[in-house]
């Protein structure tokens, strides 16, 4: 079981990383895994929920926030 959720990780990221080369961000375009968990996955949000939409509030602290929201906007 945990070689099959390491697997989903791992393509998990390969997608996003995928979605990363489409940018336009070139230092981006070089990062490996650990740091795109690290610049990317391991943010500080805050999620709102409604009924017909779903908002999310990025801290002002975070520094990749253009290339956040073009990746999840893709």
């Amino acid at each position: 079981m945990f070689f099959i959720l390491s697997c989903l990780a791992y393509e998990m990221f390969l997608l996003l990383k995928n979605r990363i080369k489409k940018t336009q961000f070139e230092e981006a375009k070089k990062w490996q895994i650990s740091t795109i968990r690290t610049n990317l996955l391991k943010i500080g949000a805050t999620i709102k929920v409604t009924i017909k939409r779903i908002f999310y509030q990025l801290s002002s602290a975070f520094v990749n926030q253009e290339l956040f929201r073009e990746v999840i906007s893709q």
